[in-house]
């Protein structure tokens, strides 16, 4: 009987092994256009993979795709919201049995992230879904609404241990304001209990051709509630210069107020 239970054990053990090492062994590269369409369900925009993906359950669950490209909204000034030369995500392996996606590393390398305020007031970054299931028939018999809805998420299951930029650009345009920032060789560091905060950012950048190092902690975000903002920059060029600021910010106002 123990021969039996021990030969259980290690067929039980091959079989394991197997489930975790199969997704290393699939073509993803072919299954580039089905991620990019469910994507595409999950968050209401296009995206491209010009490069290659793989995936990996062993040792650590990790996703590594290369030449990726998310579509900005119509009338952007951009292609692009976000461009990037590559990502490598690693999460932790026991939380996914309990349903929470612990990321223990996102790695983005040359990320290059526009922001823009339309002349109209809509914001690139509102993330939204068109012809929600809940549009309703008018009483005349008028078309179903078709506007675009945000769509409503939990993101408590849902943490950030490192997230790392390396060399990236940002781009802050606000086209009814007829004004632009940009900050240029970006490399921060970023850790989030959720996906709403709160939030703890560190880095360096140059803005404006001026080199400068940030340190930011950030409360947890939610409409209609300002969230909690300590922020330092430092200027190396000016003598090691430091501003701070302490205060609230609604981060979810149109337009942002502080």
């Amino acid at each position: 009987m123990k021969k039996v239970l021990i030969a259980l054990l290690v067929l039980i053990a091959i079989a394991v092994a197997g489930l975790l090492v199969a997704p290393s062994l699939v073509d993803w590269n072919a299954q580039k256009p089905r991620i990019a369409a469910e994507v595409r369900k999950a968050i209401g925009r296009d995206i491209e993979i010009t490069g290659d993906v793989s995936l990996s359950l062993i040792p650590t669950p990790a996703l590594s795709v290369h030449g990726l490209r998310v579509a900005n909204i119509e009338g952007g000034s951009a292609p692009y919201i976000v461009a990037l030369e590559a990502a490598d995500l690693r999460v932790a392996f026991w939380p996914l049995l309990r349903g929470v996606l612990q990321v223990r590393s996102l790695v983005l390398v040359e990320p290059r992230i526009l922001l823009e305020v339309l002349p109209d007031g809509r914001q690139n970054w509102q993330i939204a879904v068109a012809g929600a299931a809940d549009s309703a028939v008018g009483t005349q018999g008028s078309a179903p609404e078709t506007e675009a809805r945000p769509r409503e998420r939990d993101d408590l299951s849902i943490s950030l241990d490192r997230v790392m930029i390396r060399d990236g650009i940002l781009v802050y345009r606000d086209a009814a304001a007829e004004r632009e920032e940009r900050l240029e060789r970006l490399d921060a560091e970023i850790q989030a209990h959720t996906l709403s905060g709160p939030f703890e950012v560190t880095g360096e950048a140059r803005l404006r051709g001026r080199p400068m190092k940030f340190d930011a902690a950030l409360g947890s975000v939610s409409e209609g509630a300002a969230s909690r903002l300590r922020m330092s920059l430092r200027l190396p060029e000016s003598g090691n210069t430091t501003l701070s600021f302490r205060g609230d910010v609604d981060l979810l106002a149109s337009p942002l107020t502080l």
